[in-house]
């Protein structure tokens, strides 16, 4: 039986569009005809919180950013029940008590650079399906998993570099 991928028609996104299993989903729907999807935090679409870009655009764009960009690296599946703080912490928007200790730690400083979220295929781990014996690290073709397949940024950088 074919698999068989459902993606929005409209383009339009909202925090919902990526919750749980939906995340994952919506990161493998990029691709070269279509690398971005702006995210919304309401179906009014007024205002772009974040945009999700794929792995390729943002490679040849992001050298192109007035200022510098700080990653995080996160696994696909984080941003399923994390989009929200995710979201605020790239936008320096703390809405809660707690956020804002996260915001002083890992958020952007005005004008000093961005903040994105590089996620990650899978949590990278190693495996040899011939040895019994745990292999290094250093031998690259038994690598599961690490590739970076979309990147979260404000909608401040993907305007500096689109």
């Amino acid at each position: 039986m074919p698999t068989i991928t459902i993606t929005k028609a409209h383009g339009m996104y909202v925090y919902d569009d990526y919750y749980l299993a939906k995340a994952t989903l919506r990161i493998r729907e990029l691709n070269s005809a279509n690398p971005v999807q702006k995210i919304y935090r309401s179906k009014s679409h007024t205002n772009v919180d974040a945009v999700l870009v794929s792995s390729d655009w943002y490679d040849a764009k992001s050298p192109s950013a007035p200022l510098p960009i700080k990653l995080t690296e996160v696994a696909d599946d984080y941003m399923s029940v994390n989009l929200s703080n995710m979201i605020n912490i790239i936008l320096g928007r703390a809405e809660t008590t707690a956020l804002t200790k996260k915001m002083v730690e890992e958020g952007p400083e005005a004008g000093t650079y961005y903040k994105a979220y590089a996620l990650i295929q899978t949590k990278e781990f190693y495996h040899d399906d011939d040895n019994d014996i745990v292999p290094e690290e250093s031998t690259p073709d038994v690598k599961v998993g690490g590739n970076i397949l979309a990147y979260l940024i404000s909608p401040d950088l993907y305007v500096a570099i689109a």
